[in-house]
């Protein structure tokens, strides 16, 4: 994944690896997200500029689309949270220092996400991403989280709307767990943004069910973020 910053947005150094967590060592979950978030948050973005935007990359069809599709949607996020976390807008004497701590976890989710769509797809998954993050002034607290609400929103309706276009069913489920975990993710970056808009009508409708967007839908909106472009034309949609 490549980042194509604003003025004076400076990426930190490091990269992304993906490996098993063996359930013996004692590592618990955080610290392995603590861990990898440290070791794989640099890397991602080193990588990143050194890589040339490719265009019209296709997704591919079925269940390989839609894990590629949500792929490059966990990419842009960890490189965001990546990007975030590199140029902290908080004053350290702050309380304002408990957001910009919030951004290293959301960051370090991520980064898991993007190891765990790598080993679904294998052979299948698309090459690292270029984004275009020159939108957000990470050095500004509204802008930075402005962003990250837009983000986080048309996450959680990405995977709320992937999870009924699977045709395996054993996504079905785990992509259910995901965008229950995204959703939290939203729901905190919206209330650090506006008090108590978490769940508001934006977001949530009468019935207090949240949106599920199509891919066809998703992916225009999300374009403003990267460089590379898709052909998501076999991707499944509603």
């Amino acid at each position: 994944m490549d980042l194509r910053n604003g003025p004076e947005q400076n990426p930190v150094q490091g990269g992304v690896t993906t490996g098993e967590i063996n359930s013996g060592s004692g590592v618990t979950r955080r610290r392995f997200f603590q861990v990898t978030g440290a070791l794989a948050g640099g890397t991602l973005l080193l990588d990143a500029c050194r890589r040339s935007p490719s265009n019209n990359i296709e997704m591919g069809k079925g269940d390989t689309g839609l894990l590629n599709y949500l792929y490059v949607i966990a990419q842009l996020q960890a490189g965001f949270y990546t990007q975030a976390y590199a140029t902290p807008y908080y004053n350290p004497s702050s309380t304002q220092k408990s957001e910009y701590d919030l951004m290293a976890d959301l960051r370090d989710h991520q980064l898991a996400y993007v190891g765990l769509f790598q080993k679904l797809l294998g052979n299948a998954a698309l090459s690292k991403i270029v984004l275009q993050l020159s939108l957000v002034t990470f050095a500004d607290r509204t802008s930075t989280l402005s962003n990250a609400t837009t983000i986080q929103d048309l996450s959680v309706a990405a995977y709320s709307g992937a999870v009924q276009l699977f045709s395996d069913t054993k996504y079905t489920s785990l992509f259910a767990k995901l965008a229950s975990v995204e959703a939290r993710h939203a729901g905190y970056v919206r209330d650090a943004l506006n008090y108590n808009t978490f769940g508001d009508g934006a977001v949530i409708d009468n019935a207090g069910l949240g949106q599920a967007l199509s891919p066809h839908v998703v992916m225009p909106l999300l374009q403003n973020y990267i460089q590379t472009t898709f052909d998501f034309t076999g991707v499944p949609t509603f």
